[in-house]
C-alpha cells in the first residue's frame, strides 16, 4: 500500500504520469488507510516545487476535497483547466468531475447535472472512456434521485459498458447499483443481487462500497418490514465508515441507522443518531443526508405526537430536498407535514399539503407511492364536506392499480365514509359488508385496517337501528384499544413502545360520532365505558410518549408506571358508587366534523345524557373568552355563550344538592376555564359549584385510590436566582446536563422579586415548611428533595409552555452546578412524588399540546404521571405581585381544613366579592383529585389584603 508514495515520487522526478482517474482512487485509498496525511504532504510539496504541474494541482485539489474544503478545491480545479496545455481535453474533464461530486451532495444538483454532462462531453473528446465512465456514474446517482429510478438503470448500464477493465469494486457497486433499483421498482429478487456486491466489496476490502450496499441492504430490508435486520445493516454500514474515518459516510450511515432505530420503536437512540447525522452533514456539507435526517425527525415526532417539531423538521427537509431536486425528498417530507397539519386540525392545510405529496411522488417516478397521501387526502376532503372532490380523489387513488387487502379495505371505507355523509347508509352498509376485513374482525382480528372497517360498520348498524352487530362491532374496536393499553403491561420496554408506531389516527375522527349516535340510542353505559377505554388508552399512549426520549432505559421504565392505574377501566356503576351525594362528574367528547359534542353526566342516583355544539362552534368563543379574561376583560357574550353550551344543561340536569363538578374535558375543551364561565342568571359557574378537571373517571377513581402522602413538609419555592442573559447566551457550560427536551439556551428570564414573597407567605402554612428562594431555587435542590416526606409542593416561578410543541416547555428554576435549571416535562415525571398537591403559581402552566383523549400535554399530565394526587395550574400569564393575596386566601382554607376544591372556591369567591380582576383568579384550575385534604397549619399570619393598580412582572417569558 506504499503506492501513492511512489507516485508522488515519480511525479517530482519526471517517471510517467498515471491515468488521472488511478491518481485520484490512489489517493482515496491512502485517506481511507490512515487519514492520508502523509501522502497530502508530499503532494503539497510536488505543486510548491512544480505549481503548474497537472497532477501535482489534481491530488492536491482531490485532498482539499475530501477535507471539506470545497472552495479551495474549486480554485484549484479551475488552475487545473488553465495549465493543461495540449492535453486540456482530459483535465478540464477531470476539474468538471471533481466539481460536480462535491455540489452532487449539497445545494447545487443542477450545477453538478451541468458538470457531470460537461465532464463526460470532454472526457469523449479526450477519448478516455474511465473519466466518462466516472462522469456517467455521477449522473446515475444524481438523476435516480430528480428524475426517477429507470433513468437512474439506463445510466447505470451506460456506465457499466464504458468499463473496459472493470475492478471487484466496480463489479460490487454495479450490483448494489442494479439490486438497489430493482428493488425500488417491485422486483424483490434485487436484494440477492445487493448482497453479493456487499460480499464482494467486503472481501475487496473496499469499505465505502461496502458501507454502501450495507445500506441499500437496510433500505429493502425496510420496505419489505423487516425492521431489525434494517438496523442491523445500518449500523454495519457505520462500523465500516468508521474504519476509514469517512465522515461523509459517516453522516449518510447515522441518517440510515437513526431511521432504522425509528422503525424499531428506539426513539431516544433514534433522536440521538439522526441529530448526529445532520451535524456531521453540515460539517461536510453533506446537504442530502441532512435533509434526510430532518425527515426522519419529522417521522419521529409525529409517532410521539409532538406536532410542532414534526412541521418544523419536515418543512426544513421539504425546502432542502426541493432545492436540490430530490423529488422523492420532498414527496415523503411533504406527506409528514400534511399528517402533522391533519393532527392539528388544520385540514384544508393538510389537504393542500397531501395534494403536494401527490404530485412530488409522480413526479418523482414513484406514483404507487403516493397511495397513501391520496387516501390521506380522501379522508381529509370527506371530514371538510368537500364529497365531490373527496370522491375524485379516491378514484385517482384508485387507478394506481394496488390489489392489496390492505388498499381494498381502506377504499372500501373512504367509499362508505361518503356514501354516509351523502346519507346513503343502506349502500355504506353494502360496501362495508363486502370486504374481507369485515369477515376478518368478527373472526377476531386485531388489524389496523380490520378494526377500522368494524368502526365504520358499528357507525352504520346505530344508524340502522342494528343493535346487535353495532354491538359486536363496538367490542372488537374495544377489544383491539385494550388490547394495546394493556401491551406495556405485558410485553417488554421496546416493544411496548414500538406500538407507538401504529396509527390509530385513522380512528379518531369516528370516535366522537360513535359516542352521539350511542347516546342518541340511550346507550348510556355503554357509551360512557366507550370513552373510558379511548381515554384509558390515550393516557397509556402519553406514557409511552414521555417514556420514549428518556436515554436512560431504567428510568424510561419506570416512567411507565403512571399507565398501570388504567388496565381496568370502570364501569358506570362503579363510578356511581364512588361518588359522594354532592358531586357530578362531566365527561365530555368534543364533536368534530358534523358529530355534536357529547357530555355524560354522572351523579349517584342517575346518569343523563345532553347533546351540545360541535368543535366547529366552540372555537372562537373559547379563543375570545381565554385571550380576553387573561387581560382582565371579562366577557359577557362569549362567556355567557360557552357558559349556555357547556354548563347550563349540566346544572338543569343535575340535583341542587350536587355542589361540586368533576369535568373530564376532551380536546381544546382543556383550554376553558369552566368555573369563570357565565351562568343564566348572571353568575360566575364557580358561585353555583366547585369544579375541578379529571383526565378521565378511570383515572380520578385511581388518584383517590393513592395513598396519603406519608409526610408533612411543605415545600415552597419561588425568586429563582436566573442565568444573566450573557450566561444565556453562552449556553450550558462544560459537563452540564441539559433538561431532556431542550431549545432554552436563548432565553432570557426576568427576576420575579415578589414571587420570593409567595413562597416565604406559603411556606408558614406547613408543617414544617421549606424555602427554596434565589440560587437555591434550582433545578439540583428540587431534583435532591426527599419526595417521600413532602405533602404539598409550590412553585412560584417562570413557566414556559410550547402550546404546539414539547420542545421548549419547562418549569424554569435556578441552574445548578451540573443542571440548566429547566425541569422539562420528561424531568418532572421521574420525580418520584408519593402523593402531593402540586401548585404550578405560574404563567399558562395547565396549558400545552392538545391531543384529543390525551388532554393537555405540558406540565400538569407530567406531575400526575410522577405521582401527584392533584396539581393546581393557571390557563394564562398571571402578575408576580397581584396573585400573592389570592394564593394567600386558598392556603388558608386548607389550613382550616377545607378540600383543595373547596379552598380554590372560597378563595375564587373573596376575589369576586371584592372586585379582584377576573385575569388573577380565572387563571387557576384544579387537575386531579380536588378531595384531598393537604396536612396544613394556620401560620401566625393573617392573609395580605388585595393588592390594586401595581406596576409588575409577569410569570411568563416568550408570550408562549
Amino acid at each position: 500500500m506504499i503506492l501513492p508514495f511512489l507516485l508522488a515520487g515519480a511525479l517530482i522526478y519526471g517517471a510517467p504520469r498515471p491515468e488521472p482517474v488511478r491518481l485520484v482512487r490512489e489517493i482515496q485509498v491512502a485517506i481511507d488507510r490512515d487519514g492520508g496525511w502523509e501522502v497530502e504532504h508530499t503532494w503539497r510539496r510536488a505543486l510548491s516545487q512544480r505549481p503548474h504541474d497537472p497532477d501535482a494541482i489534481l491530488a492536491v485539489a482531490t485532498f482539499e476535497r475530501a477535507r471539506y474544503r470545497f472552495e479551495r478545491a474549486d480554485s484549484l480545479f479551475q488552475l487545473l483547466t488553465s495549465v493543461a496545455g495540449d492535453t486540456a481535453p482530459t483535465w478540464r474533464a477531470m476539474s468538471q468531475l471533481g466539481m460536480a461530486q462535491w455540489r452532487s451532495l449539497g445545494s447545487g444538483p443542477a450545477q453538478a447535472d451541468s458538470l457531470f454532462s460537461a465532464a463526460r462531453a470532454s472526457a469523449q473528446v479526450a477519448g478516455s472512456r474511465l473519466i466518462e465512465s466516472e462522469a456517467v456514474l455521477g449522473l446515475a446517482q444524481l438523476r435516480q434521485r430528480s428524475r426517477g429510478v429507470k433513468v437512474g438503470q439506463a445510466l447505470v448500464a451506460e456506465w457499466w459498458g464504458l468499463l473496459d477493465r472493470p475492478t471487484l469494486q466496480d463489479s460490487a457497486q454495479r450490483l448494489c447499483l442494479t439490486g438497489a433499483a430493482d428493488e425500488q421498482l417491485g422486483d424483490t429478487t434485487g436484494v440477492r443481487r445487493i448482497q453479493a456486491g456487499a460480499a464482494i466489496a467486503e472481501r475487496a476490502a473496499a469499505w465505502r462500497v461496502a458501507g454502501s450496499c450495507q445500506l441499500a441492504i437496510a433500505q429493502s430490508a425496510e420496505r419489505r418490514g423487516y425492521f431489525a435486520g434494517a438496523a442491523g445493516s445500518a449500523q454495519r454500514a457505520l462500523q465500516y465508515y468508521a474504519r476509514i474515518h469517512y465522515d461523509l459516510g459517516t453522516a449518510l450511515a447515522s441518517q440510515w441507522y437513526g431511521y432504522s432505530q425509528l422503525r424499531n420503536g428506539r426513539f431516544a437512540e433514534s433522536r440521538v443518531l439522526l441529530e448526529l447525522a445532520i451535524t456531521s452533514a453540515r460539517a461536510t456539507r453533506f446537504e442530502s443526508v441532512e435533509a434526510w435526517a430532518h425527515s426522519g425527525l419529522a417521522e419521529l415526532y409525529l409517532s410521539l405526537g409532538d406536532l410542532g417539531q414534526a412541521r418544523q423538521h419536515a418543512a426544513i427537509a421539504a425546502d432542502s430536498h426541493a432545492a436540490r431536486g430530490d423529488g422523492w425528498g420532498l414527496a415523503v417530507s411533504r406527506r409528514f407535514e400534511a399528517q402533522a397539519l391533519e393532527a392539528s386540525a388544520d385540514l384544508p392545510g393538510a389537504s393542500a399539503k397531501y395534494a403536494e405529496a401527490h404530485a412530488a411522488f409522480v413526479a418523482a417516478g414513484l406514483p404507487l407511492n403516493a397511495l397513501p397521501a391520496l387516501t390521506a387526502r380522501a379522508n381529509v376532503m370527506l371530514r371538510l364536506g368537500q364529497l365531490d372532490e373527496a370522491e375524485q380523489t379516491i378514484a385517482t387513488a384508485a387507478t394506481l392499480g394496488r390489489s392489496s387487502e390492505a388498499w381494498t379495505a381502506e377504499q372500501a371505507v373512504l367509499r362508505a365514509g361518503l356514501a354516509l355523509r351523502r346519507g346513503q347508509v343502506a349502500l355504506a352498509d353494502s360496501i362495508l359488508h363486502s370486504t374481507r376485513m369485515s369477515r376478518d374482525w368478527r373472526r377476531g382480528s386485531t388489524r389496523l385496517v380490520a378494526v377500522v372497517v368494524a368502526a365504520r360498520e358499528a357507525q352504520v348498524a346505530l344508524r340502522r337501528d342494528r343493535l346487535v352487530v353495532a354491538e359486536s362491532a363496538l367490542a372488537a374496536v374495544t377489544g383491539a384499544i385494550d388490547n394495546w393499553r394493556r401491551r406495556p403491561m405485558n410485553a417488554g420496554y421496546t416493544s411496548a413502545l414500538a406500538q407507538l408506531r401504529d396509527n390509530w389516527g385513522g380512528l379518531s375522527d369516528v370516535y366522537p360520532d360513535l359516542i352521539a349516535q350511542l347516546a342518541a340510542q340511550g346507550q348510556a353505559s355503554r357509551a360512557f365505558e366507550f370513552v373510558e377505554r379511548i381515554r384509558a388508552r390515550d393516557i397509556v399512549e402519553r406514557a409511552l410518549r414521555s417514556a420514549a426520549l428518556i436515554t436512560d432505559s431504567s428510568a424510561a421504565v419506570r416512567a411507565l408506571r403512571a399507565s398501570r392505574h388504567v388496565n381496568q377501566v370502570v364501569t358506570l356503576a362503579e363510578l356511581k358508587r364512588n361518588l359522594s351525594a354532592d358531586e357530578a362528574l362531566v365527561s365530555y367528547t368534543l364533536g368534530i366534523d358534523d358529530a355534536p359534542t357529547t357530555a355524560i353526566i354522572v351523579w349517584r342516583d342517575s346518569v343523563v345524557i345532553r347533546s351540545m355544539p360541535g368543535r366547529s362552534a366552540l372555537i372562537a368563543d373559547i379563543q375570545r373568552f381565554v385571550q380576553l379574561a387573561a387581560a382582565g376583560v371579562e366577557n359577557a357574550s362569549s362567556g355567557a355563550r360557552l357558559g349556555a353550551a357547556l354548563l347550563a344543561p349540566v346544572f338543569d340536569a343535575v340535583p341542587s344538592t350536587v355542589t361540586r363538578l368533576l369535568l373530564s374535558p376532551d380536546g381544546e375543551l382543556h383550554r376553558v376555564p369552566f368555573d369563570a364561565l357565565s351562568l343564566a342568571d348572571g353568575r360566575f359557574a364557580i358561585e353555583r359549584a366547585a369544579i375541578s378537571i379529571a383526565p378521565s373517571a378511570t383515572a380520578l377513581l385511581a388518584l383517590r385510590a393513592r395513598p396519603a402522602a406519608p409526610g408533612t413538609l411543605l415545600v415552597a419555592v419561588g425568586d429563582p436566582q436566573y442565568a444573566a442573559p450573557a450566561d444565556v447566551r453562552a449556553g450550558p457550560s462544560p459537563g452540564m446536563r441539559a433538561s431532556a427536551f431542550g431549545g432554552f439556551t436563548n432565553v432570557k428570564l426576568p427576576r420575579l422579586r415578589y414571587s420570593g414573597d409567595e413562597a416565604r407567605r406559603v411556606s408558614r402554612y406547613g408543617a414544617p415548611g421549606r424555602v427554596l428562594l434565589g440560587s437555591a431555587a434550582s433545578e439540583d435542590a428540587v431534583v435532591r428533595v426527599d419526595w417521600s416526606q413532602v405533602a404539598v409542593i409550590h412553585f412560584a416561578v417562570h413557566a414556559l409552555v410550547n402550546e404546539d410543541s414539547q420542545v421548549g416547555t419547562a418549569l424554569a428554576l435556578a441552574p445548578g452546578r451540573i443542571t440548566d435549571g429547566f425541569l422539562a416535562p420528561g424531568d418532572l415525571a421521574q420525580l418520584g412524588l408519593a402523593s402531593p398537591l402540586v401548585v404550578l403559581s405560574a404563567c399558562h402552566s395547565s396549558g400545552g399540546q392538545v391531543l384529543g383523549g390525551e388532554g393537555m400535554r405540558g406540565l400538569t399530565a407530567p406531575l400526575l404521571e410522577a405521582g401527584a394526587r392533584v396539581v393546581v395550574a393557571t390557563h394564562w400569564s398571571i402578575g408576580d405581585r397581584s396573585v400573592v393575596p389570592f394564593v394567600d386566601r386558598f392556603y388558608s382554607a386548607m389550613a382550616a381544613g377545607a378540600r383543595v376544591d373547596d379552598a380554590m372556591r372560597q378563595a375564587k369567591l373573596s376575589a369576586i366579592h371584592e372586585g379582584v380582576s377576573i385575569a388573577d383568579w380565572g387563571s387557576y384550575s384544579i387537575i386531579g383529585d380536588g378531595a384531598m385534604r393537604p396536612p396544613l397549619r394556620r401560620p401566625a399570619l393573617s392573609p395580605v389584603a388585595w393588592l390594586r393598580n401595581i406596576t409588575q412582572s409577569r410569570r411568563d417569558t416568550s408570550g408562549s
